[in-house]
This record gives structure tokens, C-alpha cells and sequence, in this order.
């Protein structure tokens, strides 16, 4: 995230290079100060998923394709410390509340 924290007060400025491509962040205020997380590839997908009303399991395999070293257990801690889990649900027709997981 070299562009996002050179361009903030106590940041270095550093020239942009507009064809190196872009950066994910993650930008969030679950208090008074805005908080601002850089994201891999898998996250951003992860994410993005997630707000198309993808389940986790899916979200989680759209980001595994995306990036193979994606950390399901760190997407999901990222975003529960960022303060932005609202709201789970279970499938009623899903394996995990029928029983089918030991």
C-alpha cells in the first residue's frame, strides 16, 4: 500500500507510477479514526463475493482460485477486527445444520 500511506500526513511522498497497477484497500472506521488495511488479491475476491451474497464457502473458493496462498481464517479475522461482520446465517439446507459435519 506504498501509494495510500506516502500520501497521509508523516508520509513520505513517492512517485506514482500509474502503469504499475492498482492496490486493494480495505477502508473502514469501526471507531472515530478511519482505519485503512491494504488487501491481497484473494481478499479483495473474498470480499467481493461476500457482498454479492456469496456463501463463505464460496467466497472462499472464488478467493482460493484468485491467490492459492489465501488465508480463510485471516480474511475472517481481518474483517471481524475492521469491525464490518454484521451478520451471520446458516442455510438450513446446508451440511453443517443437518447434522453432516462431525
Amino acid at each position: 500500500m506504498p501509494l495510500g500511506t506516502s500520501n497521509t500526513e508523516g508520509g513520505i511522498p513517492i512517485p506514482v507510477a500509474f502503469d504499475a497497477g492498482g492496490e486493494d484497500v480495505l477502508i473502514a472506521r469501526p471507531q472515530a479514526s478511519v482505519e485503512v488495511r491494504g488487501l491481497s488479491r484473494g481478499e479483495m475476491e473474498f470480499i467481493q463475493a461476500l457482498l454479492q451474497s456469496a456463501t463463505i464457502s464460496s467466497a472462499a473458493e472464488r478467493a482460493q482460485a484468485s491467490e492459492t496462498t489465501f488465508s480463510l481464517s485471516a480474511a475472517l479475522e481481518g474483517l471481524v477486527a475492521a469491525g464490518l461482520v454484521v451478520d451471520v446465517h446458516a442455510d438450513s439446507n446446508s451440511e453443517s445444520t443437518r447434522g453432516g459435519y462431525d
